[in-house]
């Protein structure tokens, strides 16, 4: 049943004024759109809002086309067509259009036509609508990690696409989102809705925005048509976080976790996107609570200048490599150990300590999750 119509099959007055008021623009003629009783709803001429047409509920009534001839009309029923609106086999209406019958016929004929394209595409959009719910709820569902395999299919199939192993998932974010985070993602959710054009035309797996990004969920041998999207997502300039192949629903339970937080620190994904695999110290920093990773800057390196967390990150990024480090930074080698020096009295702590260059490492990144240094 149409979007337009209720339970007991009854056409919603407020869409039915809309829908007058929308094709009424290219016709030079009175629109009336009467329920199944004949009663008129909806009306170019408001006055006649809520009076009962007789032709109308005939057409209603006989499942037929009722023409009132001139000579016919009365001071409640003008001369015109009445035509009934059926719609999967049940009458929601009745579309008037006021004139000589031999005038308006056509017009009549072609009103109904696009009433019924209109009608047509808003009950698709409802339910695209309340697919992409049950998407969206999936997508929490396996970040929650309650959703079994048996689950998992059975409410995949209802947003529009059974999952089945191994599993995949993609999510592809404009980049200008992830910088602009932290003033509010004013581009995001344009971007993520040509990115979802993109992934329907494809045709594969579920596709939905949440987050301000596409989330594309594959279950099967679908490689070639996720391929096909990310060249897509690529072209719209996307930034794209795959997880590759997962065998299991609790696999693909933690990729999404992961995901999530991820977007939810935004600093933390590259503008060029990544394997999920190649994010792992970023996803267990998004993952922490916004209090412990401050306590965590605070820690580490509450006391250092942003010159100070810069030779550190090309520290981490050497592994500890001072000579590796100097060269990253463009500096003697010597430059760079003093500056260590200082470092480790500054804050107190050795970088050869056990596990040092790991808690760095997170420290660094949480710094940046929190926006206190540019990374």
């Amino acid at each position: 049943m149409s979007s337009g119509s209720g339970a007991d099959g009854a056409l919603n007055p407020a869409l039915a004024q809309r829908l007058v008021d929308q094709v009424a623009a290219s016709v030079a003629h009175n629109v009336n759109l009467m329920d199944s009783e004949g009663v008129i709803i909806a009306s170019l001429d408001r006055d006649r809002v809520g009076s009962t047409h007789w032709a109308a509920a005939r057409a209603a009534a006989e499942r037929v086309a009722v023409r009132v001839h001139p000579h016919e009309a009365r001071d409640d029923v003008r001369a015109g067509v009445n035509a009934p609106l059926i719609v999967d086999g049940a009458v929601l209406g009745v579309v008037g259009v006021t004139g000589d019958p031999a005038e308006v016929d056509e017009v009549a004929t072609l009103l109904l036509l696009a009433l019924r394209l209109i009608l047509d595409a808003e009950s698709e959009q409802d339910a695209r609508t309340a697919r992409d719910a049950i998407a969206r709820d999936l997508i929490a569902g396996l970040a929650a990690g309650s959703l079994g395999e048996g689950e998992l299919a059975a409410r995949s199939a209802a947003a529009g696409g059974m999952l089945a192993a191994p599993y995949r998932v993609v999510v592809a974010v404009d980049p200008r989102s992830l910088r602009d985070a932290a003033s509010g993602p004013a581009t995001a959710p344009a971007a993520a809705a040509r990115l979802l054009r993109a992934a329907r035309a494809v045709g594969v797996g579920l596709a939905v925005v949440d987050l301000d990004g596409l989330w594309l969920v594959v279950g099967g041998a679908s490689e070639e048509r996720v391929d096909a999207f990310r060249v897509r997502a690529r072209e719209a300039e996307a930034s794209i976080l795959d997880s590759g192949l997962l065998p299991t629903a609790a696999a693909l339970s933690d990729a999404v976790r992961r995901l999530r937080a991820l977007l939810t620190a935004p600093a933390l994904v590259p503008a060029g996107g990544a394997e999920l695999a190649e994010l792992e110290a970023e996803a267990v920093v998004a993952s922490m609570p916004s209090a412990a990773r401050r306590e965590l800057i605070d820690r580490t390196l509450g006391r250092l200048t942003p010159r100070e967390r810069e030779t550190l990150r090309a520290v981490v990024a050497a592994s500890g490599s001072v000579s590796r480090a100097a060269a990253q930074l463009g500096l003697h080698r010597n430059s760079v150990a003093a500056r260590i020096e200082r470092i480790e009295a500054r804050a107190g702590w050795s970088i050869t300590d056990t596990g040092a260059i790991p808690r760095i490492a997170l420290a660094l990144l949480a710094d940046r999750a929190e926006a206190r240094t540019s990374p």
